[in-house]
């Protein structure tokens, strides 16, 4: 139990006498990655860097698209060679992604359902200092999930802040 304590995923304390006898030991897991002091230094690093690109000469926006395409490749499984998924897997297994990093999607009621609303950014304070970075970094990450899938989907636009926080991705049949 010390390890866990030691490196801040189990916190430790001693419950109140309510009872005869030595009080008892209680152990609670904590936030994975050691809480709001680490937290705080992601963001801080994320900051940074999503200001250091934004300065930097060239197109920002299009490296910043380029680096989460490769990222949103990276996140899904590979389809096994000459398999490619159908839209509406492609799509599904986009909205599991989105989940997993945060975003809260939710597809569009239709049947023919194109668009993606994202209710929840997971960099909302960073968005909104650095919109350009961070949208295009989202762009770039339904892109390459979607590229990964080979399920003839591609982004066709992302509309950001359609809403206070609310930004909607409208995708297309490749080609179109």
């Amino acid at each position: 139990m010390r390890l866990l304590t030691d490196a801040g995923l189990v916190s430790v304390r001693r419950e109140r006498g309510t009872h005869a006898g030595r009080p008892r030991v209680l152990y609670e897991a904590q936030a994975e990655g050691g809480g709001a002091d680490e937290l705080r230094g992601y963001r801080l690093l994320a900051e940074i860097l999503a200001g250091c690109l934004a300065s930097s000469a060239g197109d920002a926006a299009e490296r910043a698209e380029r680096a989460g395409e490769a990222w949103g490749r990276y996140l899904v499984e590979r389809p096994a060679p000459l398999r490619s998924f159908s839209g509406a897997e492609a799509i599904t297994e986009l909205l599991r992604v989105q989940r997993e990093l945060g975003f809260q999607p939710e597809l569009a009621a239709c049947a023919e359902a194109r668009d993606i609303a994202m209710h929840r950014c997971p960099f909302l304070e960073l968005a909104k200092a650095y919109q350009d970075i961070v949208c295009a970094v989202h762009r770039g990450l339904i892109q390459g999930v979607l590229a990964e899938l080979r399920g003839g989907i591609v982004v066709a636009e992302l509309q950001p802040f359609v809403h206070p926080s609310v930004c909607v991705a409208h995708l297309a049949k490749a080609g179109a």
